[in-house]
């Protein structure tokens, strides 16, 4: 099942957005904020990169530094994977979930990048042209990763990477109370340099002192809490339609009045890969 007749081209965004290894993480965050994008090509005479909010978000987890500290080169991924301007959204979509990615430089006919189509760009083609045919529960994801509100966002972002997922949901009993994604960690957390503080315990010989390095922020600091719900049943269109008018990467499907599963950006590109 395919839509016929729209190519790469009809969906893809046209601007695109480029910035140099030596730059710093913190220019890319202010491009990332100030452009309401995800993800910035890095370009050194020729593309040799990109960097996503997800890089962004791991950078947070595994680096020491603040992030006006890092350059782009020590986190940018460095084997592009491009798509051919006259393939099908669907092809393009396939590549992704082959490649694990959530963005990819279009090349037109002379060869250069003349776009970008992201997992967005899916969401908002599924939305339009297949509407009344797919039910959320065709698409939507049963195992939902969860985290503590009360949990530090380094532990989220070490959760993300460990899941490969690029949210988590915030659980207050059996009810679903937020969700924090890595775009979330990558527009907040990664502004804020770790501090030392000192820790004393007591031992034989007096006082023990020893130097940590904190990071104050925590779940409930950055979470959503604004939702957008869908019923199993509900046409899986309609739903790309109401995360994208509320600019939100999911929502969230409840059944008999419980969380049962999620539905992403994601969802819809491994649903579309399947069409290929």
């Amino acid at each position: 099942m395919t839509s016929a007749g729209k190519t790469v081209k009809d969906i893809m965004s046209k601007d695109v957005y480029i910035v140099s290894p030596e730059d710093t993480l913190a220019h890319v965050r202010k491009i990332f904020i100030s452009k309401d994008i995800g993800r910035v090509l890095v370009y050194d005479e020729k593309p040799v990169g990109i960097v996503s909010e997800r890089d962004m978000s791991r950078a947070f987890m595994e680096e020491r530094r603040s992030i006006d500290e890092i350059p782009v080169r020590d986190v940018m991924k460095k084997n592009l994977v491009a798509i051919r301007i006259d393939n099908t959204p669907e092809q393009a979509a396939k590549l992704m979930v082959d490649k694990g990615v959530s963005g990819l430089p279009v090349i037109g006919d002379n060869k250069n990048i003349v776009g970008i189509v992201t997992k967005t760009n899916l969401a908002k083609y599924f939305s339009k042209n297949y509407a009344d045919e797919i039910p959320v529960s065709d698409i939507m994801n049963r195992r939902i990763k969860t985290v503590k509100e009360f949990q530090s966002i380094f532990h989220a972002a070490r959760l993300m990477q460990d899941y490969d997922v690029d949210r988590l949901v915030i659980m207050d009993g059996k009810r679903a109370k937020g969700v924090i994604s890595d775009r979330d960690l990558s527009m907040a957390s990664l502004g804020l340099k770790p501090k030392n503080m000192s820790i004393f315990t007591k031992s034989k010989g007096g006082l023990d002192r020893k130097n940590v390095r904190v990071r104050h922020l925590i779940v409930a600091d950055l979470m959503k809490t604004e939702l957008i719900k869908a019923k199993p049943t509900e046409d899986a269109a309609e739903t790309a339609k109401r995360m994208i008018k509320n600019d939100v990467g999911s929502a969230l499907v409840e059944e008999r009045g419980r969380l049962a599963g999620i539905v992403t950006k994601t969802s819809y590109a491994e649903w579309l890969a399947k069409q290929a």
